[in-house]
């Protein structure tokens, strides 16, 4: 399962209104308007309401749990008048740990000026149980009376036009170990200011993170971020005393794109996604100006559904296994449409994820990649074939699958909406579970060997206008049993790769060649798969001849005139006996 990442999606965007996508996550409505999208623990979107796309945000990782709170609400919040816990759009949970003596920790707050902050807003964090306690000014100093163990502690503190749009001042303690009665000063003077530039004129910048991530285990996290549209105002250094911890990594990212006639990022051509990462504190400021020579150049293309469809797309970086808390701009674009990205890698270390929604309300996923400098990567999205992926384990007494159902002819996993959808597992021919949805499902079965089929299927009709994989089947029939660890389920899919136009549409009326592989996640070898073909929506079917291309196999089809479409349906039985049967209605689009 991937991290939790942050997508801030800010007014420059003018972002048009678009068909929703439950496989995006659950959308919640802040008592401030603004909507926070969380799709499980590993990503979540902020749309500020209409009027305030200025607002600055803060973000805490309190272990399994997030809170986004806007700046101007802090106010509240600190009166008492608004409990924080309205802005917890992910419930942390907190774990138990045996009584400990109780000690005192004294905390003083100065500004960037030396002198006695009065406006900060301070979270001291316990590592082992992930209780968080909050701390705010006036005065500047304050006691906390907290168990024995280890904490990280970090403080904003705000100056200037607060709360609307204030400077911004964030100070960490990477490690605490609170043995007897300590003090420590958040000292704004050991900060410095927040810059970057990009070797684009006119560009500009969308999005802004300064912050810092624990890593406690791939879906555990402690962290802290300052997010806004510009780095203006924005500092940041280290407190307490001058000793790293290993495990704390300060994080900054920087979004830029091009803007367009009319102020907005919408159709941007160009973009620039940059983070960087430093372990042991927080950075002493930051000031980067990028050259091209820093950067990898990504050009991404992406085929559409419906003429002038609406899709989007963003990127998010991590350190593997030592910061997975992402934060990205989303940014929005007519479909088909072509953009060059240009990435950095910060010294080999940062991943970047990918993910994209096409104006079939589906979301593309990509798994990270590390993208070098000096380099051109070229990407397709959203080209047919769509049609299932693999993704399925057995852990001890449960299975556990989340099909994508949609996964474009690159590779890259969809997931999507459907009108109708069904996930049903039988096991030695009686049915065990059965779903009405595609959902992630995770079933317990009985431990000794015994054969399995597992269905999963979605049908797209009205009130969404999609013609493209309108009809999806897909069975896995397989025999499976205890395991002592999580193992790969024997599933294979057979993958349809045609040469297709932008609009994910072949020419009618002449002969055209289809490539197929076999894509496996466990099991026997792969054999050739046998291969139908409809015209006719699946009334009818003729199997093709296959002969053998590079890696699979390829037929050569012949498209009735004039406009119509072209399904396919396929099986594939593994040297092992393990068998996908899929159908695939209007895989693909012909006209004349």
């Amino acid at each position: 399962m991937r991290a939790l990442s942050l997508l801030l999606v800010t007014s420059l965007l003018a972002v048009p209104s678009t068909v929703d996508n439950p496989g995006r996550g659950s959308l919640h409505t802040l008592v401030t308007g603004d909507r926070v999208r969380v799709g499980g623990p590993d990503r979540l979107v902020i749309k500020p309401a209409p009027g305030r796309e200025k607002v600055r945000f803060l973000a805490h990782r309190l272990g399994d749990g997030l809170q986004v709170i806007p700046v101007d609400q802090l106010p509240q919040i600190h009166a008492g008048k608004v409990s924080r816990r309205q802005f917890e759009v992910v419930p942390a949970t907190t774990k138990p740990v045996a009584a400990r003596q109780i000690h005192a920790l004294t905390l003083t707050h100065l500004g960037r000026d030396g002198e006695p902050a009065q406006i900060y807003d301070t979270l001291v964090i316990n590592r082992d149980s992930y209780e968080t306690t909050f701390l705010h000014g006036p005065p500047e100093t304050g006691t906390l009376y907290l168990p024995a163990g280890r904490y990280v502690a970090y403080t904003v503190l705000f100056s200037g036009n607060y709360p609307e749009r204030p400077e911004m001042t964030m100070l960490a303690i990477p490690s605490i170990t609170l043995d007897g009665d300590q003090s420590f000063s958040f000292d704004g003077r050991a900060s410095n200011h927040m810059s970057v530039s990009v070797p684009h004129p006119t560009a500009k910048q969308l999005l802004a993170e300064a912050g810092w991530e624990i890593r406690v285990d791939p879906q555990i996290g402690l962290g802290g971020s300052m997010l806004s549209d510009t780095y203006d105002g924005f500092y940041i250094g280290h407190a307490g005393p001058d000793a790293d911890n290993p495990e704390f990594v300060a994080k900054a990212t920087s979004q830029w794109a091009e803007m367009g006639p009319d102020g907005t990022a919408v159709n941007s051509p160009v973009a620039f996604m940059l983070s960087w990462y430093q372990e042991g504190r927080l950075f002493t400021g930051l000031k980067k100006d990028v050259k091209p020579t820093d950067l990898a150049r990504i050009r991404a293309k992406h085929h559409s559904h419906l003429a002038n469809g609406l899709g989007l797309r963003a990127l998010w970086s991590e350190v593997p296994g030592k910061a997975q808390w992402g934060i990205a701009a989303e940014l929005y674009f007519y479909l088909p449409f072509s953009r060059v990205e240009y990435v950095n890698n910060d010294s080999g270390r940062v991943r970047w994820h990918i993910e994209a929604t096409d104006d079939a309300a589906v979301s593309f996923l990509r798994s990270p990649g590390n993208y070098q400098p000096g380099r051109t990567y070229s990407q397709t999205w959203n080209n047919a074939v769509f049609g299932p992926g693999t993704d399925g384990t057995r852990n001890g007494d449960a299975i556990s699958v989340y099909v994508p159902i949609y996964t474009d002819a690159s590779g890259h996993p969809g997931y999507g909406v459907a009108h109708t959808s069904r996930t049903a597992l039988f096991r030695n021919s009686t049915k065990v579970f059965e779903a009405p949805d595609f959902n992630p499902q995770t079933i317990d079965v009985p431990p000794d060997d015994a054969q399995y089929r597992l269905e999963v299927a979605a049908q797209r009709g009205d009130p969404w206008p999609y013609d493209l994989s309108s009809d999806v089947k897909v069975a896995w029939t397989f025999r499976s049993r205890h395991t002592d660890s999580a193992k790969l389920l024997p599933l294979s899919v057979v993958r349809f790769t045609p040469a297709l136009r932008e609009n994910n549409t072949a020419p009618a009326g002449c002969s055209f060649t289809l490539p197929i592989s076999v894509q496996r996640q466990a099991g026997g070898s792969i054999r050739k798969p046998t291969v139908f073909v409809s015209y006719n929506d699946g009334l009818t079917w003729q199997q093709v001849s296959l002969r053998d291309a590079g890696s699979g196999w390829a037929t050569t089809l012949h498209h009735p005139m004039g406009n119509g479409w072209v399904s396919l349906r396929a099986k594939h039985t593994d040297s092992s006996g393990n068998i996908v049967e899929q159908t695939i209605i209007h895989a693909y689009r012909i006209s004349s």
